[in-house]
């Protein structure tokens, strides 16, 4: 019976995560999907090796050819956060994030390693337009 209980509820997660645009667009992407917690609200991310932004970016870069304003930054060589910085949170990390004014957020620490580093040349070459 456990076993059951198990498969059912494995497979309502993959169901789940199938329907999950967000989820989708970055498993698509070859990343790893992560929910932080940032106190007033949860943000998805997709990670590429040690690189992440949030998933409604990486929607509208994919679907809308959209840069938004964490994608911008990102690609200028912003080294800060111009809008405000807050700490998220999940089971296995937590991590200092940066959140713009249009709801884009990227993780500070790919920010602050510009768009030429090693670490972020997955996450860039994904966010290149189609």
């Amino acid at each position: 019976m456990k076993k059951l209980l198990f498969v059912i509820a494995l497979l309502s997660l993959n169901v789940f995560a199938s329907q999950n645009p967000q989820i989708r667009v970055c498993r698509i992407s070859q990343g790893t999907f992560e929910v932080f917690d940032i106190g007033t609200d949860e943000i998805g991310h997709c990670y590429f090796g040690d690189a992440s932004i949030d998933t409604l970016s990486l929607m509208e870069i994919r679907f809308e050819d959209i840069k938004t304003q964490a994608v911008e930054a990102l690609e200028f060589g912003d080294r800060g956060c111009v809008y405000k910085v807050v700490e998220g949170v999940n089971n296995v990390r937590s991590r200092q994030i940066c959140l713009y004014r249009d709801g884009s957020s990227i993780e500070l620490e790919t920010l602050k390693k510009g768009p030429n580093h090693i670490d972020n040349r997955r996450l860039m070459s994904i966010l290149k337009p189609l």
